[in-house]
């Protein structure tokens, strides 16, 4: 699954377990 760096942060805030700061 190939998903943009928006996703990714949103995908990232719901699970916690990935935080990126932009």
């Amino acid at each position: 699954m190939i998903l943009s760096l928006e996703q990714e942060v949103l995908i990232g805030n719901k699970t916690g377990e990935r935080q990126q700061e932009f």
